[in-house]
């Protein structure tokens, strides 16, 4: 499930690393609704199956902040888990018309709807990014990580992916998903590097569009639940540009 949640900001400033902020209106919304939930997401660095953008209507960034002149905020969230869906819809919902602190500023909730996601039945597809994706290769001993852009490397990047999804699903996909994702063909069609503020980090990314080949159960996957790495912070987000035909 899709969903779409619309809110004005106070005033036209919001900071370059608006994430953070975005972060916290997620954690005030889950919070309010279902304590227990709020703790078994937030309390630990547990797994998100989910994935978030805002689109900032006419922005202008700059080094420190962005100017918003319609003071308008959109975020879309999405996920393919039903509980998780209705978790969500109903703990945005209950904040709507309630103001929330937003770092310097305030954004008040106006509404929250669902959105219709289109269900792919081809084995490829042409996506856009929506929020950045990240290939993040972590170092759990020396707890270290390196990011790739496809741009800057791409054979590193396709590899990160396959092996930031793999880690996530395994456990609900078995060995075939090893199998499925040796198979994927990642093809970028008009993509770009960028350099994201996250919490202290400045981390590498890649914006733009790019085709997959792969089995329909994963192509459908990653536009649901995003790709690539840290998805439940706002990263990985896609929109599906059109189903390709069958390759060869």
């Amino acid at each position: 499930m899709q969903l779409q949640m619309t809110c004005s900001l106070e005033n036209e400033n919001i900071p370059i690393n608006y994430r953070r902020s975005c972060l916290s209106l997620i954690k005030t919304a889950i919070e309010k609704q279902d304590q227990q939930k709020f703790h078994e997401l937030f309390d630990q660095n547990v797994q998100k199956y989910y994935t978030w953008s805002v689109y900032l209507k006419n922005a202008v960034f700059g080094k420190e902040e962005i100017i918003v002149p319609s003071k308008e905020l959109i975020f879309n969230f999405s996920t393919g888990d039903a509980e998780t869906a209705v978790l969500f819809q109903n703990a945005f919902a209950n904040l709507i018309e309630e103001e929330v602190p937003f770092a310097k500023n305030k954004v008040t909730v106006l509404s929250v709807v669902p959105v219709t996601q289109p269900l792919i039945r081809k084995n490829a597809a042409i996506f856009r990014t929506i929020s950045p994706i990240v290939a993040r290769d972590h170092d759990r001993e020396t707890k270290k990580d390196w990011y790739y852009s496809v741009s800057q490397n791409e054979e590193a990047f396709v590899a990160t992916l396959k092996a930031n999804t793999l880690y996530k699903w395994k456990n609900f996909y078995g060995d075939s998903l090893k199998e499925d994702l040796e198979s994927l063909v990642f093809t970028p069609i008009k993509m770009k590097k960028t350099v994201v503020q996250h919490y202290e980090k400045y981390i590498e990314a890649s914006l733009g569009t790019f085709r997959l080949e792969g089995e329909p159960y994963l192509l459908n996957l990653f536009l649901k639940e995003g790709i690539g790495s840290i998805s439940g912070s706002g990263f990985g987000m896609l929109e599906l540009i059109e189903e390709a035909a069958y390759a060869d």
